[in-house]
């Protein structure tokens, strides 16, 4: 694969997870301007829920745009997405706050976010799948590199959160600063539009027209075909997808409103493990090549399964650097996720509806268990007596993929 086709890919995946990680980064700063009330835990409760309401309507996008990908070709797809990312991000950046319009401007918010996740809905998956589609024999290596794109971005969004809480005064960060941030998208969207320009077809599609196999009815085909594989990717994606949005949004949250009280210091140190894990991720997806994705997952299943309890607790704890430590570790647990699932999903699924199951199952998973995490562990923190039961879940999300791996027989596509 040539490298500016490469980069022009990647760059629209790092385009947009950083426009989505953004939101998640300043959510103590949207709690105050948009949701003003006396209890700062109900205030953060109701910004992470627009959080996870992004979130919820990414499998129609997947649906959606799976369904072009699908029909008319990857690239189609993969072309016009940058600049339908971009749009609602700059919209979100001069948006008024709720001192000047009242009730409206969380309402603005909302509708911002549901526009925002409709249209990312069909970028990542595509991502994924056009690279892993680029090669025969190196799928999980490739996946992984697509991987590294998404954790770019959101290392790109916490690197320029961090300098802005840095740089600048608390005053001018909730007023101007976090809206220099989502301005930046212009030019990532710009820029990646151009880039996809010109980028030829995967191998697997371009196969698919020559033997005029490509499918006219993908969500269809897809429901009486794949269900079975659809479920367990899902396996996979629940323990992906909670596991990352608790370790690198809701933990910094917690770490920056109970613990550190220098503002962003919690984000400098997400900064560090997002930028360890883009080297790591590609390990990963070289191990998983030798050795096989299902062991892969079963690695991180069992990871989480063991010590999710223990870690948590220690974070819970607020004891730097004892804390940093244990989010460092989770940090790498979320690596092997990141290494190993583009691969395995492209493996169990047939090319002929792989767009279209490829999007939903990872917008389901990133949708309904990933966006709605940072909410519930939210809500399990702010109990006493259910405070263990925040690391309990992470434990039951490494059970299901652990489940799912079992599940899971190897052959053509990955299952029978």
């Amino acid at each position: 694969m040539k490298v500016r086709r490469l980069f022009g890919i990647g760059l629209g995946s790092s385009l947009e997870w950083y426009d989505f990680a953004l939101y998640g980064f300043f959510v103590p700063v949207f709690a105050k301007l948009y949701f003003p009330v006396t209890d700062q835990h109900v205030s953060l409760l109701k910004a992470f829920s627009f959080f996870a309401i992004g979130f919820l309507v990414r499998p129609i996008g997947g649906l959606l745009f799976g369904r072009i990908g699908d029909k008319y070709g990857r690239v189609r797809c993969l072309q016009i997405t940058p600049l339908l990312i971009t749009l609602p991000t700059v919209f979100i950046a001069f948006l008024p706050t709720y001192e000047d319009i009242g009730i409206l401007a969380p309402l603005l918010l909302l509708l911002s976010r549901i526009v925002q996740g409709l249209f990312i809905g069909g970028e990542y998956a595509g991502n994924m799948v056009y690279m892993c589609e680029s090669s025969v024999n190196r799928r999980y290596f490739l996946g992984s590199l697509a991987s590294c794109t998404g954790s770019f971005g959101i290392f790109l969004a916490s690197s320029i959160s961090s300098i802005i809480y840095w740089a600048f005064p608390i005053e001018f960060v909730e007023s101007y600063g976090w809206r220099l941030a989502f301005l930046l998208s212009i030019f990532l969207g710009i820029s990646a539009y151009y880039m996809r320009r010109n980028i030829g077809e995967t191998l697997d599609y371009a196969a698919l027209r020559r033997k005029q196999q490509v499918s006219h009815a993908p969500i269809l085909d897809a429901i009486r075909e794949n269900w079975a594989a659809c479920l367990i990717a899902l396996c996979f994606l629940f323990l992906h997808a909670t596991t990352f949005y608790a370790v690198f949004t809701f933990m910094p949250a917690l770490l920056s409103a109970d613990t550190l009280t220098i503002p962003g210091m919690a984000l400098r140190y997400v900064s560090l493990f997002l930028f360890c894990r883009l080297f790591l991720i590609p390990l990963i997806g070289l191990l998983a090549e030798q050795i096989g994705g299902r062991r892969v997952i079963r690695i991180s299943a069992l990871g989480f399964l063991l010590f999710s309890y223990p870690l948590f607790n220690l974070v819970n704890e607020s004891q730097f650097p004892g804390s940093i430590v244990a989010l460092g570790l989770f940090a790498f647990l979320t690596a092997i996720n990141a290494g190993v699932v583009p691969g395995l999903l492209t493996e169990m699924l047939p090319a002929k509806t792989r767009y279209t199951t490829f999007s939903f199952a990872l917008n389901a998973g990133f949708g309904v268990f990933g966006g709605l995490a940072p909410l519930v562990l939210q809500y399990f923190t702010e109990h006493p007596t259910s405070l263990n039961t925040a690391a309990l879940y992470l434990m039951f999300c490494g059970l299901v993929a652990l489940v799912g791996s079992f599940l899971m027989k190897q052959d053509k596509y990955g299952i029978v």
